[in-house]
């Protein structure tokens, strides 16, 4: 048993329990837990029944009810020609992915399986069949192959090739970042797929790790294709009403959108995010709430995965936020472009269609190529001279108005200058009574320590120099400190007349 299934087989098993009002959610969540944890040390951990009971969380005889209810609902789920043995995972829009065997050719499938309460729905129901159809359009190494597809008793089942294997994103999770050349291989051979489906006119449209399985010799494999679409084909329901379609950490910025004519580089994009996530261990984006990472699809630049890992190579780097352009058009443009770039990036060097990024791999992100385009579109209006010829008084108008940002302009630097001369001149005005007041060196108040009268004149001369750069507040605090330091003094009595020309001025 994969660890895969181990997992799926652990969250089915506490559904139950907690349906049958057994135990608590957060009991089957703790010792889920502690079953990912032994897994991480490489320890193979018991089944959730024996933790739970070990726990207290459940006696034998609740586990046994939990085993009893498991078997009955495999009995219940008879599909004719296939035995099914286990659980395997959940595929989208509530179906259920069995281990089966084939009994007619004695082979293991995986079958999928929609239960009746969401075949009985017309939008799950159309999408599983849109899935087995679309599956059934294709032959490639690198996608799941479609074998049969039914129903019986209610449920809607789907026959694919049975993968022995881990996805993308089991694969991160268990061992974090993925090593860039084998990352590079394994989006190279989605790059095929997708290559392979956009000729029979397919996009996947959900495009993620989690869709991604990793067989034997790392064959990386393709799979549910639940949202796929027929590219000019007629839309679904949610694409008519302009609903998004597709995984928020993974999303294109034209699907966030809801737009309906999405196309291949709708894929790019999400192979891009997914490419991000196998490089850094991270997705693109986090957030809160699913509007909140589609938000960050729309409206910010990815961090450059080398920043995250700089064990990523600039080229590789490069390579995702090229994919991950927030225009369509500046991505790269068909799959046979995207696997021309993938074989760039594993020979080390740089995207060839990018556009030019600052140095370290970590520049914008399609931000010139927009700039460059829309400096063009400034140079495609008319000039000035055509519009006056246009209209005889737009020069008359735009002649008068430059002049008055000639006044205000010439105005704004005179004053600047004025001010700046003033705060110059009480600089020197105020160092030159210091210089005159130690040379004459008045007495201070008897009694005063000679070290507060050395510290008088610092605090002034401080003082001195916040006023010259504009800190009224701060020489405020130092002429204070003089007169409390050195009171009845000399030097009190020029940080009073200071304070007070300061308060008649406002502060300015």
């Amino acid at each position: 048993m994969t660890q895969a299934t181990a997992t799926q087989q652990g969250m089915l098993f506490g559904e139950i329990a907690v349906r049958e009002g057994l135990t608590a959610g957060e009991s089957v969540q703790a010792c889920l837990e502690i079953q990912q944890k032994l897994r991480s040390f490489g320890v193979v951990p018991k089944r959730i029944g024996e933790i739970m009971i070990e726990k207290g969380y459940l006696d034998q005889n609740g586990v046994n009810r939990i085993l009893e209810v498991q078997q009955h609902r495999q009995q219940t789920l008879a599909i004719p020609g296939y035995e099914i043995q286990e659980l395997i995972g959940k595929g989208g829009m509530g179906g259920q992915v069995y281990k089966a065997r084939q009994v007619s050719l004695d082979r293991i499938v995986a079958l999928k399986v929609l239960p009746p309460r969401y075949a009985k729905d017309r939008t799950f129901r159309e999408r599983f069949i849109s899935e087995a159809r679309a599956v059934a359009r294709l032959n490639h190494e690198n996608i799941i192959a479609g074998i049969d597809v039914g129903e019986v008793n209610g449920y809607c089942y789907f026959v694919m090739e049975y993968v022995e294997g881990d996805t993308v994103a089991e694969l991160v999770e268990a061992r974090g970042a993925i090593e860039e050349k084998r990352a590079l291989r394994i989006t190279l051979q989605v790059a095929a797929a997708l290559t392979h489906a956009a000729k029979h006119g397919l996009v996947h449209r959900d495009v993620k790790p989690q869709n991604i399985l990793v067989a034997n010799h790392d064959i990386a494999k393709l799979c549910d294709l639940g949202l796929a679409k027929v590219a000019e084909g007629d839309d679904g329901e949610a694409d008519r009403k302009g609903i998004p379609i597709g995984t928020p950490h993974y999303i294109s910025p034209e699907q966030a959108r809801g737009e309906s004519d999405v196309d291949i580089r709708s894929d790019i994009y999400s192979l891009g995010a997914t490419v991000y996530h196998m490089l850094t261990g991270e997705t693109p984006f986090v957030g809160s709430s699913p509007m909140v990472l589609m938000t960050k699809h729309l409206t910010e630049d990815p961090e450059p995965p080398k920043r995250r890992n700089p064990k990523v190579s600039r080229a590789s780097s490069d390579l995702v936020l090229y994919l991950m352009e927030k225009r369509r058009e500046d991505r790269p443009q068909s799959p046979e472009e995207l696997t021309d770039e993938i074989e760039r990036a594993l020979d080390g060097k740089r995207p060839a269609g990018a556009p030019k990024r600052g140095g370290g791999g970590g520049g914008g992100s399609g931000r010139e190529a927009r700039t460059s385009g829309a400096n063009a579109r400034r140079r495609e209006k008319p000039s000035a001279s055509l519009s006056a010829y246009i209209d005889p008084e737009a020069q008359e108008r735009r002649e008068r108005a430059r002049r008055i940002r000639a006044v205000r302009i010439r105005g704004a630097k005179q004053t600047e200058s004025v001010s700046l001369a003033v705060a110059i001149f009480g600089a020197v005005a105020v160092l030159i009574i210091i210089i005159v007041a130690v040379i004459f060196r008045p007495e201070i108040k008897p009694g005063a320590p000679p070290q507060d009268e050395e510290r008088a004149v610092l605090l002034l001369k401080k003082a001195a120099g916040h006023k010259g750069r504009g800190e009224y507040d701060e020489a405020r605090r130092e002429y204070e400190n003089v007169i409390r330091l050195a009171p009845s003094s000399q030097w009190a009595r020029i940080a009073e007349s200071h304070l007070a020309d300061m308060g008649s001025a406002g502060g300015s």
